[in-house]
Order: C-alpha cells, then structure tokens, then sequence
C-alpha cells in the first residue's frame, strides 16, 4: 500500500470587518462589511467543498486602532477576535469551537505604520519617527495627538483608524 502524504496548508483572509468605536459587534450592513463577510463566506466554502480537505485549525487575530487606553484596547481586541469566531461558527456549525485559536492583537500599531508609509500625508515623516521611535505607548499617542495641534490626528482618526480596526482569518487544512 501506497501512503499519501499529508501537507499543511493555509489560507489567510485578512479580514476587514470593521467595527464602530468601542464596539465589538458585527454589523453586515456597517461599512465595507457585507462585502468582507462575503469574500470571507466564499473562502471557507470553497476550502470546506473539497472533498480531500480536513480542516485542522483556524486562527482568528483581532486588532483595535490605537486610540483609547492601551488595556481597553487589549480587551476590544479580544471581543473582535471572538466575535469573528461567533459569526463564522454561526455561517458553519459544522466547524468546531475547538479549531479555533482566537488571538489577541491589542492595537496594531504595525498596521498604522504600513499604512502610514503607504500614504501622502503631509507629515508622514514625523508620525513614521514618533511610531517607531517612541516606545512608551502613551507618550507615542501624546506625541501623535500633538502633530499640527491635533489636525493629522483627527485626520487619521476618521481616514486610517478605521482601516486599524480589524481580524484577521487563517484557515489550516
């Protein structure tokens, strides 16, 4: 007899749920969401229609923008991740709550650097330097709020933040 060899393999669906400030609730109709939740939909059918596919895990990571307390943030983050997971158990009871990795990601400061670097903003230098040369966490955000007397923090409060406030899927098979 001949022995197949088993591979893991991963899909990773960053996942662009976006929730309202300090909420950790999905909203189909918030936003960009019916679409995010759509894609996500399709991609775990099509990964579940195959016939020679087990899936082992799934890792869910939510995120919270930077703007409120840092463990307030942390928690936020955790309800995102786990409202995800709720949703997605809900679309297929057949996956079970022990797949499930649920991660907390706290604030994603790496995503605002990404997407700072990605931009035109005026001052992205200066916001650049205070993200990544300001390790206190509170004297980042001090520092961020204080750029052109809050005008750029307003700014990315209504235009990045938002982009912040995410989870991210990752389905193992």
């Amino acid at each position: 007899t001949q022995v197949k060899e088993v591979k893991e393999h991963k899909e990773e669906f960053d996942t662009f749920v976006e929730f309202p400030v300090s909420k950790s609730v999905i909203h189909a109709d918030f936003r960009n969401n019916m679409n995010e939740l759509v894609q996500l939909h399709t991609g775990i059918e099509k990964i579940m229609s195959k016939e020679d596919i087990i899936v082992t895990r799934i890792e869910i990571v939510g995120f919270a923008s930077p703007e409120g307390g840092e463990a307030f943030n942390q928690k936020l983050s955790e309800a995102r991740a786990e409202a995800l997971r709720d949703y997605v158990m809900s679309k297929f009871p057949a996956l079970n709550k022990n797949m499930f990795s649920i991660v907390y990601g706290g604030e994603g400061w790496d995503k605002l650097e990404n997407l700072i670097e990605s931009s035109d903003y005026k001052n992205k230098e200066q916001i650049l330097s205070i993200i990544r040369n300001k390790d206190n966490i509170a004297s980042r955000k001090a520092a961020m709020k204080s750029i052109t007397n809050g005008v750029t923090y307003q700014q990315l409060l209504k235009d990045v933040y938002p982009k912040i406030r995410r989870a991210t899927f990752n389905i193992y098979y």
